[in-house]
């Protein structure tokens, strides 16, 4: 019983603590095809663990996102934010959204954000951004139920709070 619980308690830690989260593209920005943008994080715990995370660049239907391209492999998870420059050659477009990769091999999606100065017309233009809205707004679309998990992906939880209201549940519910 205690070594279920104990179980119970180092996943639930696991989960909750040593997220990343990415704060920087928001919902809206426009980043420049051929120029040097920045990523920004901010991180769930206190690690003070240097490893490094993939930086990649997706774009289209958020329910069918398509790899544009990697941007680095090589940022610094504790440094909080990495400088990449955008390809020259991606298509213009309102559906691109970033996604770093932990070591762990969990993976973070940003907000959906533009592109211009490149090509003109692509996988993120066009209809995706009714798509891309309902992801990030939640509304009644079709798209919306799908994405509803993934949106939430972007929300930060409660940090320490939330893990220990969660074992405290469950120490209640095993001494019940």
């Amino acid at each position: 019983m205690i070594l279920k619980l104990l179980t119970i308690i180092g996943y639930l830690l696991s989960v909750v603590l040593g997220k990343l989260y990415i704060i920087d593209p928001v919902q809206g920005a426009v980043w420049n095809a051929g120029k040097n943008e920045k990523i920004s994080w901010t991180l769930d715990n206190n690690s003070t663990k240097s490893e490094k995370v993939k930086i990649e660049l997706l774009a289209g239907d958020p329910n069918n996102l398509s790899m544009v391209g990697k941007l680095t492999d090589s940022a610094d998870m504790l440094y909080g934010e990495a400088s990449v420059k955008v390809p020259s050659d991606v298509a213009n477009g309102e559906s691109y959204v970033i996604r770093i990769t932990e070591p762990d091999k969990s993976m973070r999606y940003s907000h959906a954000f533009a592109i211009t100065g490149g090509k003109n017309a692509g996988p993120g233009s066009g209809s995706d951004r009714a798509n891309s809205a309902s992801m990030v707004s939640g509304s009644s679309t079709a798209s919306s139920d799908t994405m509803s998990s993934y949106a939430l992906s972007f929300q930060r939880p409660g940090g320490f709070s939330l893990c220990l209201a969660a074992v405290l549940m469950l120490v209640v519910s095993t001494l019940a």
